[in-house]
């Protein structure tokens, strides 16, 4: 069995059940092996805003994204890596997966000790799917969810883009994005510094 496939069968046992404080669990959060999502809970009494991290392609987090989930829960906020499905799905499924997990977090707010806000972050190839999810409210009003729940976006090392088109954040202007921070990848403490003040 592969590690997505192990960690998918894991998370659908893990859904339904209430979170310690401070557990680390893999859910499934669509139909596809590959959506899945590690939450790290917010330290202290709930309930908490929620932090989408998405990183570069279909790779798991790296250890500085790590580090940061573990800051940000320090700073009171529970943080959901998703992995999502493999590049020849292309941007648009990437933004569907963003969404999917975010649905299945806020519809699960009560028992994993969410208030309903949430922010976005995403690093390098995560960044562009992040940031079309940020700047057009079609697609959380799409999945059922409020754009005005969404506090503010992190995005570092966003891949250039020299031919914007519909599918490109770049072509959204900002849109109903309240909070935005863009850096180059290295740039995670800035990030957590962002959204420590958000919230």
């Amino acid at each position: 069995m592969t590690r997505r496939g192990l960690c998918a069968s894991i998370g659908v046992a893990a859904a339904g059940l209430a979170l310690p404080a401070w557990a680390q669990a893999r859910m499934a959060y669509g139909p596809d092996p590959c959506q899945t999502l590690k939450l790290y809970p917010a330290r202290g009494e709930g309930p908490h805003p929620v932090v989408i991290m998405v990183g570069d392609a279909a790779r798991p987090p790296s250890a500085a994204m790590e580090r940061n989930a573990s800051q940000l829960a320090r700073r009171g906020m529970s943080v959901a890596f998703i992995d999502r499905r493999p590049s020849p799905y292309g941007l648009q499924a990437h933004t569907s997966d963003i969404v999917r997990a975010l649905f299945h977090l806020l519809t699960q707010a009560e028992a994993l000790s969410l208030d309903g806000r949430f922010a976005l972050w995403g690093e390098q190839g995560g960044a562009s799917a992040v940031l079309l999810v940020a700047r057009d409210g079609r697609y959380l009003t799409a999945g059922r969810i409020d754009p005005y729940q969404h506090w503010g976006t992190v995005v570092l090392g966003l891949p250039e883009e020299t031919d914007p088109t519909f599918t490109r954040a770049s072509a959204y202007g900002i849109g109903r994005t309240r909070a935005l921070y863009e850096g180059r990848a290295d740039h995670t403490a800035q990030g957590t510094a962002f959204l420590s003040g958000l919230f």
